[in-house]
């Protein structure tokens, strides 16, 4: 979650920097957890943010938390996310046969890069849609529930 929507939802400036800042730092820190775990367990575990994430989304979209707890708790969230991301490309070295790897990673980078389009232009939309801030992370948690699913179905695939 960008700062300028943390400003919206009345944290100090500071705060919502501070937030965005130490979002990024623990996502990278767990991306290279969830790696750790994809060597020895294989890709089945990178399914394992996303899952987690669903209740945490949930949480923060039908306004379960407290104004106290919301910044932590929007931090675990976040995390998890951007520690799914960094799992999701590090299957790539699995998922595709060695004779089209690199072909394979270079269209799941492409792929990747048109989310990365897509995702903020998708944001934008809900966000202007009149809808709650904190219903988003609501719509959110349906989007993970799915991307587990998927991630479950690849595990199914690389392991066959």
């Amino acid at each position: 979650m960008g700062p300028s929507i943390l400003e919206g939802l009345h944290y100090p400036r500071q705060t919502a920097a501070l937030v965005s800042s130490v979002n990024s730092l623990l996502g990278a820190i767990a991306g290279l957890v969830l790696m750790r775990f994809t060597d020895r367990h294989g890709p089945r575990s990178i399914v394992v943010y996303p899952a987690l994430a669903v209740p945490v989304q949930l949480l923060l979209g039908l306004g379960l938390v407290s104004p106290d707890a919301f910044l932590l708790v929007l931090v675990l969230g976040s995390m998890l996310l951007s520690g799914m991301h960094y799992g999701v490309q590090s299957i790539a070295g699995v998922y595709y046969p060695s004779a089209i790897r690199a072909s394979g990673g270079g269209w799941a980078s492409s792929v990747a890069k048109l989310g990365a389009v897509l995702g903020p232009l998708v944001g934008a939309a809900v966000l202007s849609s009149g809808m709650p801030v904190l219903r988003s992370f609501a719509l959110l948690a349906v989007c993970l529930a799915v991307d587990s699913i998927c991630m479950l179905g690849i595990a199914a695939v690389v392991r066959g």
